[in-house]
């Protein structure tokens, strides 16, 4: 049985020094249930992005990217153009 411990007060601020969880019970939820617990997340990680932090490697990644493609070395692809190449690839 897969558990999800959740904060059941969003405002971080006002949950430091507090426990305050609600279990969710994966097995019993529908895939609507599910998606929407999912939205209510990433909405709220939406709103503190200045509280994840971007660990050193993403930044190394990004900027050997923009080198690419400020060199010439790399160009950027329309999206469907890039699921038809990575279609092509795997199958």
């Amino acid at each position: 049985m897969n558990f999800l411990m959740l904060p059941n007060d969003v405002n971080q601020e006002s949950m430091k020094g507090k426990i305050m969880s609600i279990e969710i019970n994966f097995a019993q939820m529908s895939v609507s249930e599910k998606l929407r617990i999912m939205e209510l997340l990433w909405d709220n990680l939406c709103h503190t992005e200045s509280d994840i932090p971007s660990p050193q490697w993403h930044e190394s990644v990004l900027r050997e990217r923009e080198n690419s493609i400020r060199d010439g070395s790399d160009e950027f692809v329309d999206w469907d153009q890039a699921k038809k190449e990575m279609r092509s690839k795997i199958s």
